[in-house]
């Protein structure tokens, strides 16, 4: 079992880097400090259960994962990248996603419907329902009858290829710092 100090020490070591992961998986950024406070506390309540010796940090990244579970369920906001969500003009959320998802693509700013033009149509329409229609996998599996494992692997595939297309974007406009560690330049 570790010490209260070697405890406090571990969560000093690791508090930037928790920080950042919250900062990326958390749908509302504003519980942030609230999410960490209650996951340091749950693993200072569980010390005992955590041996000396074994992966803290991933012993931690497992805790803070399951309080960001529970935060984003009662949250239920829409897990989509702020940038991208101020680039899309209000009237986005009158169109007929579900039967014309292109019309989301009309109107977002350039880079951004340049990056989602290349999108084939399967990945456009799951991200789109995912993340401006807050569908969640199972609905859009359902309404498009799609396996979820499809929905699933296009959502995932159309989140990369957007990082991708956007990432050097997103670093000239010092929309994201520290965003080099995240887009993948191929």
């Amino acid at each position: 079992m570790l010490t209260n100090d070697e405890f406090s020490q571990l969560i000093t070591n690791y508090q930037g880097e928790f920080t950042g992961y919250l900062n990326r998986i958390l749908n509302d950024r504003s519980k942030i400090e609230d999410v960490l406070s209650d996951a340091i506390l749950s693993a200072y309540a569980g010390l005992s259960k955590f041996e000396k010796g074994t992966n803290f940090r991933a012993w931690m990244y497992r805790i803070i994962l399951n309080k960001v579970f529970v935060a984003n369920r009662e949250t239920k906001r829409m897990m989509v990248n702020s940038e991208l969500v101020e680039k899309i003009e209000p009237s986005l959320y009158d169109t007929d996603i579900y039967n014309n998802p292109e019309s989301v693509v009309d109107k977002c700013d350039d880079e951004v419907a340049l990056a989602l033009n290349q999108l084939n149509k399967q990945q456009l329409k799951c991200l789109i329902m995912q993340t401006v229609e807050s569908y969640s996998y199972q609905e859009i599996a359902k309404k498009l009858d799609m396996p979820l494992g499809t929905v699933m692997t296009n959502i995932s595939r159309a989140r990369s290829k957007m990082r991708r297309i956007l990432g050097d974007y997103a670093l000239s406009r010092g929309l994201c710092a520290g965003a080099h560690r995240y887009f993948a330049v191929a």
